[in-house]
């Protein structure tokens, strides 16, 4: 009887472990989802008006400059010998770095956050295991069959809606800016600007990778397998 009594503790303490552990992974999960869906829309706004800085054409080069010579007193030979000076090829680099610097930084929460919704997918099997829960018994599967069962089609499609919209972007902005580089004539802005596009291209096809891997293992494999909230 104690021996009895001894396991059923044992399981009880096995159980509580199990959910504390969960609960605290899932808050972590959850702050790393907001944090993941905040890199993206800063991503969107610096993409959005970098061609305010990096394109001529648009005029708006003359505008922060004027801008400037405002704030700082200066007289019209002064914001001439400014704008004439003014270093935009460095300007547009760290542009060029920051938005790759973001693409790389989403790529790595977004896998981060794929991995715990995994992670917590896999966990919900060992409570429900542990608890001896009945297969129809809705507890414990939040994140996974609960969730794949509950998601519809416009769901499952919102992941690849942002994806084909960020790579759109990125590539239009990027391309566009490797062209007017060249045709101006500073083929070595040009050169830079491919050294800054390829890496960035290739995280978020990094992305898109990992969305489609995910979906891919979920319709083939046994077990549930969980994709981030988008």
């Amino acid at each position: 009887m104690l021996e009895l009594l001894g396991g059923l503790q044992e399981v009880e303490d096995a159980a509580k472990h199990l959910v504390d552990h969960y609960q605290k992974t899932y808050e972590l999960t959850f702050t790393l989802w907001g944090d993941r869906n905040k890199t993206f829309l800063i991503l969107l706004a610096v993409v959005g008006t970098a061609p305010l800085i990096t394109f001529p054409a648009l005029g708006t080069r003359s505008l922060v400059l004027l801008y400037l010579g405002h704030m700082l007193g200066l007289n019209e030979n002064d914001l001439r010998l400014l704008q004439d000076g003014f270093p935009f090829g460095i300007l547009q680099a760290i542009i060029l770095f920051a938005v790759l610097y973001l693409t790389i930084n989403l790529y790595h929460r977004d896998r981060y956050v794929l991995r715990n919704y995994a992670y917590l997918s896999a966990l919900e099997a060992e409570i429900r295991q542990t608890l001896a829960l009945a297969a129809a018994a809705v507890a414990f599967t939040r994140e996974s069959t609960f969730y794949w069962g509950q998601r519809d089609f416009l769901a499952g499609a919102v992941r690849y809606v942002y994806i084909v919209l960020l790579a759109g972007l990125l590539f239009s902005f990027l391309s566009a800016l490797i062209i007017a580089d060249w045709r101006s004539g500073n083929h070595l802005l040009s050169l830079v600007d491919i050294v800054f596009t390829v890496p960035t291209l290739v995280f978020v096809f990094g992305c898109a990778r990992s969305t489609i891997s995910i979906d891919r293992k979920h319709a083939n494999a046994a077990g549930p397998v969980h994709v981030a909230r988008d």
